[in-house]
């Protein structure tokens, strides 16, 4: 582990996701009111300088939408929801997965690879179509039956499912792959229950595995997140505001800021006002870099954590256990 924090990669993505995370919630404390809606200015002399949305400019540093409101603003603002939820995701993610991995490991062998191939399907499906297919019914036509916290636990809990049973089976591999080094021969002779195993002898190899997973985990949500938003999904949810009389055109008002809300509002801008689509979507790419700098950054530190671990004698290994010869010795002077 502490390898990780010498690892430069890890501490500068690291860096980057706090500084904004920290950024994004004193910003708005500190600006609780957002910028003055401009949906026309004028110059001194009362002539027409222009008209929302307005692009990049002294006054608006990434512009403003059609409605006049200020993007950087509202990318600041939506910055630590869309952290929150891509942390959330991969925590819950990793948790469900790794219970789902004991669950099949103490399954009978047939039922075990049964479900082992039905989960691997889920690898040639993409996780975004998957996400839309199951979460447009909730968002789009059945949303007004929920609160608000039952709309959130069940997008949150979708998003989540989706990706279970690949990570699930990839923790299956990694276990499978540790029971096969050596050392797993002495353990199997010591005997011991299923969770002595699980703690002492495979949990140690295991756990860097789990922390890499979730740093990919991170990167993975934040895609789904985008996608999402291309797909014109609001995860947060959004009210709808009449830009004409007939009310044939609608432009969403958003509840919380979150990025893929902003994509999925900023949809139709790429044609007139490509600065609205690209604020949030340059904060996606922002973020993502720095978790692939994170992750990048635990590979190296904690495969070389792992490798020192690998690398120790058996005796080391066993602290606190009967080695390999004592063992040994024990059975021959049973005989």
């Amino acid at each position: 582990m502490m390898n990780l924090i010498k690892q430069p990669f890890f501490l500068i993505g690291v860096s980057i996701l706090a500084l904004l995370f920290a950024v994004s919630a004193v910003y708005v404390e500190l600006k609780p009111d957002p910028p003055e809606i401009e949906l026309v200015v004028y110059n001194k002399e009362g002539k027409l300088m222009g008209k929302a949305p307005m692009p990049p400019s002294e006054n608006h540093w990434l512009g403003t939408n059609q409605l006049g409101e200020d993007m950087f603003y509202k990318v600041m603002m939506g910055a630590k929801y869309t952290i929150m939820i891509a942390l959330g995701l991969a925590m819950l993610r990793m948790v469900v997965s790794f219970i789902g991995c004991i669950l099949l490991m103490n399954l009978p062998g047939r039922l075990r690879m049964f479900l082992v191939e039905c989960a691997e399907t889920f690898k040639f499906i993409p996780a975004s179509l998957l996400a839309y297919i199951v979460l447009s019914p909730v968002i789009m036509i059945f949303f007004w039956t929920y609160t608000d916290a039952e709309y959130y636990a069940l997008s949150i809990g979708i998003l989540t499912m989706i990706a279970v049973p690949t990570i699930s089976v990839a923790l299956i591999g990694e276990v499978t792959e540790i029971k096969k080094m050596e050392f797993f021969i002495s353990v199997k002779m010591m005997g011991g229950n299923k969770l002595h195993v699980l703690r002492k002898h495979i949990m140690p190899f295991l756990m860097p595995r789990i922390l890499i997973m979730f740093g990919q985990q991170i990167v993975s949500s934040l895609l789904l997140l985008a996608h999402i938003g291309v797909l014109g999904l609001f995860i947060g949810g959004a009210r709808w505001i009449k830009m004409d009389d007939l009310g044939r055109v609608k432009k969403p008002m958003l509840m919380r800021n979150e990025w893929s809300e902003l994509v999925a509002s900023s949809a139709d801008y790429i044609w007139y006002a490509k600065w609205v689509l690209l604020a949030p979507l340059g904060g996606f790419v922002v973020v993502i870099f720095a978790a692939n700098l994170m992750v990048e950054g635990m590979k190296r530190g904690l495969l070389l954590d792992h490798k020192k671990l690998k690398s120790k004698p058996i005796k080391e290994m066993n602290k606190g256990n009967e080695t390999v010869e004592e063992k040994l010795f024990q059975l021959k002077k049973a005989e």
